[in-house]
């Protein structure tokens, strides 16, 4: 009996998880390989990247062509993690010192702090509000205002928790979450936590890493309006994606 209540309920279980959505390559381009990638959007037709690694952490901005317009490091002992534009202003988080940074999004200088409780991990924006990961399975929504939690959801799969949410960023189909080592992307409800959708990319990562790279996992998602970018942490490759996912879109904004 107990073994036919398990089948049952991976049955149930397999019967309500989200859908894979389907993508094609709309263009490859050269990613810096040096770059641990922990932030990627599209902001005024500007790619931002912030990355992670002690002594190593840095904020670079690009053209929708690639160049290099301004770069910013973060000082030692702080690890990059997420970041994004909110009301004119840069929020970069870090990953265990227990503080973020505001920056002038201008001259890159640094014009306030926050503190975390806990880790950072993934940070966008929707609606108002800023939306951070910690590499558990919740979506924490935050008060731009003083960076303080005001709500958090459980993000799941059917009746499944997802676990070690990572990079963001905002879609017209909801929250899209890099799922650490899953080098995968959930798209999810943010006022339900119900995941929309996945993208399997496993095949990116091949195909962006020979043998003998450093590569390690799928981490940046970018919406620019129209396609999705995505890399991965010391990746020398980005992908340009277009989805096809049979939902209607939401008011998803468009970075770009």
């Amino acid at each position: 009996m107990k073994q036919l209540s398990i089948i049952l309920f991976t049955l149930i279980s397999a019967l309500f998880a989200a859908p894979q959505f389907s993508w094609q390559v709309v263009e490859s381009l050269a990613h810096p390989p040096e770059r641990f990638t922990q932030g990627l959007f599209w902001h005024q037709n500007e790619l931002w990247e912030c990355t992670g690694i002690s002594g190593k952490s840095a904020i670079y901005r690009s053209d929708a062509k690639g160049k290099l317009l301004a770069q910013k490091s973060i000082a030692a002992p702080h690890f990059g993690e997420g970041c994004v534009v909110h009301n004119g202003a840069l929020f970069v988080l870090t990953w265990q010192s227990r503080v973020g940074f505001i920056y002038d999004l201008n001259s890159l200088n640094q014009i306030g702090n926050f503190p975390i409780n806990g880790e950072g991990w993934g940070l966008t924006q929707k609606d108002g509000y800023l939306w951070m990961t910690n590499g558990s399975a919740y979506l924490y929504q935050m008060d731009p205002a003083n960076m303080q939690v005001k709500d958090s959801v459980l993000v799941k799969d059917g009746e499944e928790a997802v676990l070690n949410l990572n990079e963001l960023d905002n879609t017209p189909w909801g929250i899209a979450a890099n799922v650490w080592y899953k080098d995968s992307i959930a798209f999810i409800d943010e006022k339900s936590g119900k995941v929309q959708g996945w993208l399997d990319l496993r095949e990116l990562r091949s195909r962006s890493c020979g043998a003998g790279s450093r590569c390690d996992v799928l981490n940046g998602v970018a919406w620019d309006g129209k396609h999705l970018w995505v890399t991965g942490k010391f990746w020398p490759k980005m992908w340009v994606l277009k989805l096809s996912t049979g939902l209607p879109k939401s008011s998803g904004t468009p970075k770009r």
